[in-house]
């Protein structure tokens, strides 16, 4: 399933013209099946699984493959991560910025704060 928030945060920042990846830890199932099937091509302008990759280092290896998919001088410094695990910090220690995502509610309402 989808969260409902974060994808309409990402729906709102793509159309606002801003450029959108996700970065993943998955299974290939997840390239070949779960892409497709929820229209995330359609959302992020590059997808990167670790699967495709053969990697699980996203601090090293998989962001930075999403930075040069994305090209245009897209790094560290003027991205922004939402992650639901331990890697919120990486992103941050290496000059991002990040939110730790555990649920819609606590999203939407951090959100709402940073509108105001």
């Amino acid at each position: 399933t989808l969260n409902s928030a974060v994808w309409g945060f990402a729906r709102a920042a793509a159309n606002a013209g801003k450029r959108t990846a996700l970065v993943t830890i998955n299974a290939d199932v997840f390239t070949e099946e779960v892409v497709p099937s929820l229209g995330l091509g359609g959302l992020f302008e590059t997808i990167v699984n670790s699967a495709d990759h053969g990697e699980v280092d996203k601090l090293n290896k998989l962001w930075p493959a999403a930075f040069d998919a994305l090209g245009g001088g897209i790094n560290f410094t003027n991205s922004f991560l939402i992650e639901d695990g331990h890697h919120p910090a990486k992103f941050i220690s290496a000059g991002g910025s990040a939110y730790q995502y555990t649920d819609d509610a606590t999203f939407s309402a951090w959100l709402d704060e940073r509108r105001r």
